[in-house]
């Protein structure tokens, strides 16, 4: 059982009623520590067959950024892929779905994430919102 992770706001859990044939769609708003734990962790529990979960994991940057490092990058230390790999490197391994965008209003009447840049829709069975950057109440 996952442990709840929470940076600044945890989204309740929200169902269209239809479930995809490969098990309920994840998706997972914010690419920080909390979001990449997320996704990562719900790929690599087991589940029972037909129930795994597809996960897509949405943020508006490439990279995920370790900032306890940036002084290294800074310093000659550390290279920019040790400081702030690429989500596509770090997702590679996993059968988790990236999408680099900027996000939303939440459309909860449609239960969509709704993207602000192409206009893409990431229809959900479950919506975490995982986003360090959001100010004031969701």
């Amino acid at each position: 059982m996952c442990t709840p992770l929470v940076l600044h706001a945890l989204n309740a859990l929200f169902c269209t009623g239809q479930r995809s044939m490969h098990g309920p769609r994840v998706c997972i708003l914010g690419g920080g520590f909390g979001g990449l734990y997320t996704a990562l962790r719900l790929d690599s529990l087991l589940w029972p067959q037909g129930s795994k979960p597809q996960v897509t994991l949405i943020d508006r940057s490439s990279r995920f950024v370790f900032k306890p490092l940036l002084y290294e990058l800074l310093n000659g230390g550390a290279t920019q892929d040790e400081v702030a790999p690429p989500f596509s490197q770090l997702l590679a391994p996993y059968s988790i779905n990236f999408i680099q965008v900027s996000t939303v209003p939440l459309q909860t009447a449609s239960l969509s994430c709704r993207t602000l840049e192409d206009g893409i829709n990431c229809l959900v069975d479950n919506l975490v919102v995982l986003d360090g950057h959001l100010k004031g109440p969701l």
